[in-house]
């Protein structure tokens, strides 16, 4: 009896251990996703939880994905068709970037979205490339998806930094204006013996204003115009893109 207990509770551990990994690799955010096969298993599951960890740390997607073929499109717009319907980015402005690069033509694009675009814009994507195009180069394509990583998380901290340092300037800036304001009543509230008045005519010793004719002269004119920003020039930081050979 003993032996059918244990034959049985064996048996029922292993049907949980071969579970779990099935719930494990669905409740986890895979953003490497290498369709040429050219990363290790390991090395994709590292990579992976770095990004997540930024994901996490500065509600940020990075996506990298290594492709073999581009169906014919534009490397810039595969890119960013492979953003939009895979429905990458955090938030409502779907924040983040997508690290396309396609193995056969030796291309990669970089398509930046929302807050994504704020912080990686053109200058800093393709610095990001210009920074590991020797391990591309030599197809090493794990130690170039690493340091890209690091890079990356790097500008996301020295940005947020930047953002935080106008923040306070802000509050600052504020907080002055509150405390003039402030001082500025109270003297106001002492001039008690002062009072507006509605006309001129109190100021007038009556009798020594005289006008014998008048005259209205056009002197300039003041023209001020107002910009109307476009749909894709809001706060969200809209999007954009890079690209070039490897």
């Amino acid at each position: 009896m003993r032996k059918r207990i244990f034959t049985f509770l064996f048996v029922l551990l292993i049907a949980v251990l071969s579970v779990m990994p099935v719930f494990a690799s669905e409740s986890s955010n895979i953003l490497v996703l290498d369709y040429a096969d050219e990363l290790t298993d390991e090395q994709e599951i590292e990579l992976s939880a770095s990004l997540n960890e930024i994901k996490s740390k500065y509600d940020i997607e990075i996506v990298i994905d290594l492709v073999t073929g581009l169906e014919g499109y534009d490397v810039e717009a595969f890119a960013k068709a492979v953003y939009k319907e895979s429905n990458y980015g955090c938030g409502d402005n779907k924040d983040g970037i997508l690290f396309l690069l396609d193995t056969e033509s030796r291309q990669w694009s970089i398509f930046s979205n929302g807050k994504g675009n704020k912080i990686f814009n053109e200058s800093v994507r393709e610095d990001l490339v210009s920074g590991i195009k020797s391990e591309l180069a030599d197809d090493d394509y794990y130690s170039a998806f690493k340091k890209f990583v690091q890079d990356c998380e790097d500008i996301i901290a020295k940005s947020n930094i930047k953002l935080n340092s106008v923040f306070e300037t802000v509050c600052c800036i504020l907080v002055g204006i509150l405390i003039s304001a402030i001082i500025m009543l109270v003297v106001k509230s002492k001039l008690k013996s002062v009072r507006k008045q509605p006309a001129a005519d109190t100021y007038i010793v009556p009798g020594s204003l005289a006008i014998y004719q008048s005259y209205d002269n056009f002197l300039y004119r003041n023209v001020t115009k107002t910009e109307i920003k476009r749909d894709d020039d809001d706060s969200s930081g809209g999007s954009g893109s890079s690209s070039g050979t490897f």
